[in-house]
Order: C-alpha cells, then structure tokens, then sequence
C-alpha cells in the first residue's frame, strides 16, 4: 500500500538559535553564512544562486 502526501511543497523548520537577530540576519544575507548553518547536522548545503 502506498500513501500520498497532499499539501502545497511546503516544508516548515523550527531551530532555536544561539545568536542575536542581527547575526541570524546578516546570515541569512551571506551566501556562505546561511551554507553553514542552515543545513542539519550531518548535512551539507550549497548556495547557487541567492537575491537578497
């Protein structure tokens, strides 16, 4: 039996972060930055392409 997912490609994270916004911010600005620790432990993340 097989079951499919019915949503909108919609994938939410919650993450508690030890920084202040100014820091989460500039991050999210930085290709780089947001490459390392936007992926889970394990994980690892390219930036190709980012309008901010």
């Amino acid at each position: 039996m097989s079951t499919t997912a019915k949503g909108t490609n919609t994938i939410r994270l919650h993450r508690v972060l030890r920084a202040t916004p100014e820091r989460v911010y500039r991050a999210f600005l930085d290709p780089d930055a947001l490459a390392k620790w936007l992926p889970p432990h394990g994980f690892t993340c390219k930036v190709h392409h980012q309008d901010a």
